[in-house]
């Protein structure tokens, strides 16, 4: 039984949370060991990769805190996706398979932090509709190949939106651990799995579920601290679909041979 007073295990507990919610200080400096040693490219804010005949395959690096490379490092980013969010990686192929690793940086650039939108005067709705807008924006489309997005971490305070769609090819989606929002699918044809964890962290949401398109909301990972999830708040969304392709869906780091036989072109 506890002795303390009602004030003290206030404290206490505010201690303790703000504990949790304190970013590592080393985390920049690891960031940028990691990117030295898998040789990514340059990190930058808004990243747009258009290849319709050509794979795109690789790793890139993105992030809200990151400057903006003028002129970019591949094509131009549209001005929707640099409006509408706060960091965005858009890889689009029409016959040729996507496969890339999409590192998102926490404290890259932190010398021209990105502003905060100012709120100021708005609902609630339009409160809410404006922050949906500064996510870190994640988009894999293939018209009539494979699609596979791994996001490996993500600490950030900002949501992560992930989307993946092909019409005749696989989907494959590898979320950090620290996902906690939405996940959507849909298919015609196709099949849907998700992992073990995917499966054990999901709830449905949907009045008339059904195997071939639903909503999930994957709850917050306990076990991670308050500063990698935003306490469980932050809101993330996942949506992938194909027509025809098989819509796979895991964690990263989890069991990498089934990630590799489920999707196609890992």
């Amino acid at each position: 039984m506890s002795h303390l007073s009602t004030r003290e295990n206030r404290r206490s507990i505010m201690e303790s949370r703000e504990d949790d919610e304190v970013v590592p200080s080393d985390l920049e400096d690891a960031e940028t060991r990691e990117l030295q040693r898998q040789e990514t490219d340059p990190p930058v804010r808004h990243l747009r990769i258009d290849w319709p005949s050509s794979t795109i395959k690789g790793r890139f690096a993105i992030g809200p805190s990151v400057p903006d490379m003028q002129p970019p490092l591949y094509d131009m980013p549209s001005s929707q996706d640099v409006e509408l969010n706060s960091s965005s990686a858009v890889f689009l192929s029409k016959t040729s398979p996507i496969n890339v690793v999409v590192q998102v940086l926490h404290g890259q650039g932190s010398q021209t932090p990105h502003s905060a939108p100012d709120t100021t005067g708005m609902n609630p709705v339009q409160v809410l509709q404006t922050m949906q807008r500064q996510a870190v924006y994640v988009y894999g489309k293939s018209s009539h190949n494979s699609v596979c997005l791994h996001i490996p971490q993500y600490v950030g305070r900002k949501p992560l939106h992930v989307r993946a769609s092909s019409s005749s090819g696989h989907v494959t989606v590898v979320l950090p651990h620290s996902f906690n929002g939405l996940l959507r699918w849909n298919t015609e044809v196709g099949i849907v799995g998700f992992s073990p964890l995917v499966t054990a962290r999901t709830q449905r949401l949907d009045s008339e579920p059904t195997k071939k398109r639903g909503t999930s909301k994957v709850v917050v990972d306990p076990d991670l601290p308050g500063w990698m999830t935003a306490q469980g708040r932050r809101g993330d969304v996942c949506e992938i679909s194909t027509h025809s392709g098989r819509l796979y869906v895991c964690f990263s780091g989890e069991n990498p041979s089934l990630a590799a036989k489920n999707c196609i072109i890992c």
